[in-house]
């Protein structure tokens, strides 16, 4: 069995080539918008998963927004990829998502297990928009 371990929603992300070791700079967890809808700015989504066993197995992960209202919208949806390695990165960039209310918003990672797609967890990030009076002063 494959197990997701951690996900984190970043600005930047940085390989060391040599050690492919990777570095996530500027985690994402609140937002403050003049107006919206809102174009999120460009980021990364970051996961990190660890196989179970000695055998190599499939993993497939795919990434849903919730919105406040529940309302979903699909991000990212991977092929099944074969882990031969203890560990698995997946590192999703997200570009020109739209973001169309204030509130608590949610990043679903799932994976996909025997046919079905469970969650594995859930990021959330919250929208707020700029009090337009708070530089008036």
């Amino acid at each position: 069995m494959i197990k997701h371990v951690w996900s984190v929603l970043c600005r930047e992300l940085i390989t060391d080539h040599e050690t492919n070791s990777v570095s996530y700079i500027n985690c994402v967890e609140r937002i403050q918008a003049g107006e919206l809808p809102l174009t999120l700015p460009p980021c990364w989504l970051g996961t990190l998963w660890r196989r179970h066993s000695s055998e190599d197995q499939l993993l497939q992960v795919r990434i849903l927004l919730l919105d406040p209202e529940q309302h979903r919208k699909s991000v990212f949806q991977s092929q099944e990829v074969m882990v031969e390695t203890p560990n698995m990165r997946f590192n999703i960039r997200i570009i020109g998502l739209t973001l169309e209310s204030e509130g608590t918003h949610s990043f679903v990672i799932q994976q996909r297990v025997r046919n079905r797609w469970k969650r594995a967890t859930e990021i959330p990030l919250d929208v707020a928009l700029a009090d337009a009076s708070a530089g008036s002063h």
